[in-house]
């Protein structure tokens, strides 16, 4: 695996990762830029970077290393483009007129070392070999490295085998990220937790910090950790709900003008760009066309998550929710009810099996 090395300056920007992880939270991905300086690279760095470049791609992904000798993350990059990504990037590249180079289209990261410049010395970079200085240990005073830096590992190591997405640990605590591990104890898999929102596996985990550090405390208002869960299921229903209704409009485009009520505006086709409720939700599985596309067109447990599965998420979400909304601060047996439905104690976990009919919508859209 190609392997390269971009110290950046915190000078341009204070919080360079912070802006760059956050993107790459609502995205997916991310771009990095590489600011433009004047530099006396040598013809055949320049012709072996070049390669690398053109070689990097989604099935043959590059590791870059970025430090501030502080820190250090390794971000896994699927392309490197001259071409403008500045809608991928913090917004400011542009504010501060920062003339980049080249874009390095990011996809996951990880953090290495936090705050130990020791470490990093130690352990990371006397383990680069730079192949422009005849394979030489990087050397970390007296040189005269041009970045991004061709490097090799003494010891290799590929920082993203598997299907985990690393960058929802990136600045966690040890107790966010025990907690994150515990999923897995609830029948959370590591595939589930990658088709979930970022925002949605952060949620579940914050929730679950709150009630752990408070349960012994039954005066505590747990209102935000229930709001968190709602927000959640909220946000990945009308993900599903909008994949749905895009795989049958592929047999029938009329449903997409379906009025929920007479007169109103909302209409089933702008479900997309529009947050809905829990009540719109049931009211379009409702609906006689839609309802007919479902028997006709899903089979088996999809066809059954539809027509009843989901009808009973939602009431069992609606009758906790809304007895904690009106009843004042929710005790902490209504949170312990909804904690069960969400995380699958003692019954199917609500998200598993919204997250499993996700990915199940995702594969049919694909094959139409």
């Amino acid at each position: 695996m190609n392997c390269l090395l971009i110290l950046y300056n915190p000078y341009y920007q204070k919080d360079v990762i912070e802006q760059h992880l956050k993107i790459l939270l609502q995205k997916g991905e991310v771009a990095f830029g590489k600011l433009d300086k004047l530099s006396t690279m040598k013809q055949d760095f320049e012709e072996d970077l070049k390669a690398i470049y053109e070689s990097t791609s989604e099935e043959n992904p590059l590791q870059l290393f970025l430090s501030d000798y502080a820190n250090l993350f390794v971000a896994k990059v699927s392309k490197i483009s001259t071409e403008d990504l500045s809608k991928l990037a913090p917004s400011y590249y542009k504010q501060k007129k920062l003339k980049v180079k080249d874009w390095f289209l990011i996809k996951d990261l990880r953090e290495l070392v936090r705050d130990d410049f020791k470490l990093i010395r130690d352990n990371f970079l006397a383990n680069f070999l730079v192949p422009s200085t005849e394979n030489s240990t990087f050397a970390l005073y007296g040189n005269n490295y041009v970045y991004p830096l061709i490097i090799k590992q003494k010891q290799e190591e590929n920082y993203f085998l598997g299907e985990k997405k690393h960058y929802l640990e990136v600045f966690q605590n040890e107790e966010y990220l025990k907690i994150k591990q515990e999923l897995s104890f609830f029948g959370f898999e590591q595939k589930d937790i990658n088709t979930m929102l970022a925002d949605t596996l952060h949620n579940i985990i914050s929730a679950e910090l709150d009630f752990r550090a408070n349960k012994d405390n039954p005066l505590y208002d747990l209102s935000s950790a229930i709001i968190k869960y709602s927000k959640s299921l909220e946000q990945e229903m009308r993900i599903v709900m909008s994949l749905l209704v895009r795989f049958l409009a592929r047999f029938d485009q009329n449903i997409l003008q379906i009025r929920l009520f007479a007169g109103a505006k909302f209409v089933v086709g702008n479900l997309e760009k529009t947050t809905a409720s829990y009540a719109a939700y049931k009211q379009i599985l409702s609906k006689g066309d839609i309802e007919s596309l479902i028997q006709s067109k899903l089979s088996g447990n999809m066809k059954r998550y539809f027509s009843y599965i989901m009808f009973e998420h939602i009431d069992a979400i609606q009758k906790i929710r809304n007895h904690s909304a009106h009843a004042g601060a929710p005790k902490h047996e209504d949170f312990k009810k909804l904690r069960k439905h969400i995380l699958g104690i003692g019954k199917e976990s609500i998200v598993i099996e919204l997250m499993r009919v996700k990915q199940k919508l995702f594969d049919l859209l694909k094959k139409l």
